[in-house]
Parts: C-alpha cells; sequence; structure tokens
C-alpha cells in the first residue's frame, strides 16, 4: 500500500465493523483450525472472504467516492487504490474482531469433558482436576 493511501486503511479499521454472521465463520474457523490451519492466517481468510459482498459493492464504493472524493484527490487521485485501501482496513478490523471469540471457541473444543484435551473423558465420567482421585 502506498503511503498516501495509508489514511484510508485506517479509516476503514476505525469505521463500524463489517456486519456478519460472526457465530458462522467462527465455527468455520474452528473446524479450519482443528483440521491444521495456522489460526491467524485462518481468521484473516475468513474475514476477507466475509468483506468481500462489502469491497465489491458497487453502492458503497459510490457513497466511499462521494465521501472521500476531496481527499483521493490530495492522495494522489487513485480512486481503486484508496478503496482498495479503505476495503483492506475494514478486513483487518473484522479479523482483529473475530479472534479472541475464535480463540476462546477452540479453547473449549480443547476443554472437551475432562479438559486434557485428548477428546476422552475420564473413566468415571465426571471432571477429575489434579490427577488424583479424592476419595
Amino acid at each position: 500500500m502506498k503511503p498516501e493511501y495509508l489514511p484510508f486503511y485506517i479509516d476503514g479499521r476505525e469505521s463500524k465493523t463489517l456486519r456478519v454472521d460472526a457465530d458462522d465463520l467462527i465455527d468455520d474457523i474452528v473446524k479450519r483450525v482443528t483440521d491444521g490451519e495456522p489460526l491467524w492466517a485462518t481468521v484473516h481468510t475468513v474475514a476477507e472472504k466475509a468483506g468481500q459482498s462489502f469491497c465489491l459493492d458497487a453502492s458503497k464504493r459510490k457513497r466511499f467516492a462521494k465521501e472521500y472524493g476531496e481527499d483521493v484527490k490530495e492522495a494522489g487521485g487513485d480512486e481503486a487504490a484508496a478503496w482498495e485501501a479503505f476495503c483492506a482496513g475494514k478486513v483487518d478490523e473484522l479479523a482483529e474482531s473475530l479472534e479472541p471469540a475464535a480463540l476462546e471457541a477452540l479453547m473449549e473444543t480443547v476443554e472437551d469433558g475432562d479438559g486434557d484435551g485428548d477428546g476422552e473423558d475420564d473413566e468415571d465420567g465426571d471432571e477429575d482436576e489434579g490427577g488424583e482421585d479424592e476419595e
């Protein structure tokens, strides 16, 4: 990103987060990470995919051009680069907002029953902690 378009990126980050179904996105992230994909890369990939509908929406781009027209001219006049920077900011903000919830969901997946992450409950079905029987 050219430095002169960085303000558009920042405005994208600071504007309202994209409206998405976060639960569906979190479920997708958890599935992909438990299948071996790295967390942050997966979060960002999912956020990019979710942000495509916003970034490809002609009415939103027109609204951006109207609101930021003078700023775009001052930055060099490349409206496409300014829009791309703004969208990148929106996507990064979405990814940042999804990451804590995705991490929490992953931790819940690992803490599946007896808390040791092995996918199996202990013999008596309760959650023994500390590894010693308390009789």
